[in-house]
């Protein structure tokens, strides 16, 4: 829940006298220049940048964009749930999107960072446009119960993936005039919730977890012949089956940048970093994670992990050696 020092109403009146939108439509500034060179570590942060204004009842998800410049943050008032976009490094906030009914539990952006992702228990995906002068979704694709989690294909970005509270992950095409999409397909698997999907970098695989524990890899090729026909051929690869995970519900799955490991974050307070190669995996112990769906992340470059916790701290290791930090 937000500690930010500035009120409601400073914050809307800087939005109103503001040209928000410069560094959304395509004509971003220069003048920031991360200092991180191709292959070089990360640095753990040692020092508090900033503190944003979240919802009244606070925040369910954030996500930053691939350029690092807009942090997108899924909160809770008490008349909705707005998604709010913030300007970083300087915090500053640039737009407010509006049209979710219920907790927003995913967000993704799309790897040009024109657009993102929502999945909420409101039953919808919606996309949205930052781009555009318009707080509202681009798109609303119907589900018939809580979503948990969407992904856009790495490469066919028309393509997006859901995980829903039905066991079944469903193929949409966005890129049509409908604004509810174009379902291509529903694929059937899981025996339980989806809550967590992630692809591997060159889209010819992808991951979901549910809240069993049960993990499936599927072969998700899209062909350049015939993209829009492609879906329709994914299907399970293998089940990935760890003993000590049945049973517990999957939060999060992500791709470690050198897109051989896996992160898996699970509701037993283990992190686990699979290698893909042998199946075997590395665990994290530290992070408290019974009940809220918190996540775990890798830095860019790898080197570290990170990961909230429900006593109110962040944790790091090093995602190499195991060791915490």
């Amino acid at each position: 829940q937000d500690q930010g020092s500035s009120s409601h109403n400073e914050q809307q009146s800087e939005m109103a006298n503001t040209n928000t939108n410069a560094s959304l439509d395509g004509k971003k500034t220069d003048f920031l220049k991360w200092s991180r060179l191709p292959g070089q570590a990360c640095r753990i942060p040692n020092k508090h940048l900033l503190s944003l204004r979240a919802g009244q009842m606070g925040c369910f998800c954030i996500c930053f964009s691939h350029d690092g410049r807009t942090l997108a943050a899924a909160c809770a008032d008490k008349d909705g749930n707005p998604i709010l976009l913030y300007e970083i490094p300087s915090g500053r906030r640039l737009r407010e999107f509006i049209g979710h009914l219920n907790i927003v539990y995913d967000l993704c952006w799309r790897n040009d960072d024109k657009n993102f992702l929502s999945a909420s228990s409101d039953g919808t995906v919606r996309l949205w446009k930052p781009g555009l002068h318009d707080n509202r979704s681009d798109k609303v694709l119907p589900h018939p119960s809580f979503v948990y989690a969407a992904r856009y294909h790495p490469f066919a970005e028309y393509l997006v993936v859901t995980g829903c509270y039905d066991s079944v992950i469903r193929v949409w095409n966005v890129s049509v005039k409908d604004i509810h999409g174009q379902l291509l397909q529903e694929i059937a698997g899981h025996k339980s919730f989806i809550n967590a999907l992630c692809f591997d970098a060159e889209g010819q695989h992808m991951f979901s977890a549910d809240s069993s524990g049960v993990i499936i890899v599927w072969n998700t090729f899209v062909s350049k012949s015939s993209p829009h026909h492609s879906s329709q051929k994914w299907h399970s690869d293998k089940e990935i089956i760890e003993n000590d995970l049945k049973g517990v519900s999957v939060n999060h799955l992500e791709m470690h940048p050198n897109g051989r490991r896996l992160l898996i974050h699970a509701k037993d307070s283990i992190l686990r970093v699979m290698d893909l190669r042998i199946i075997a995996s590395k665990k994290f112990i530290g992070a408290v994670n019974y009940r809220e769906k918190i996540r775990s992340t890798f830095t860019p470059c790898g080197t570290f992990l990170f990961s909230g916790s429900e006593d109110g701290t962040a944790y790091v290791w090093n995602a190499e050696t195991g060791d915490q930090e």
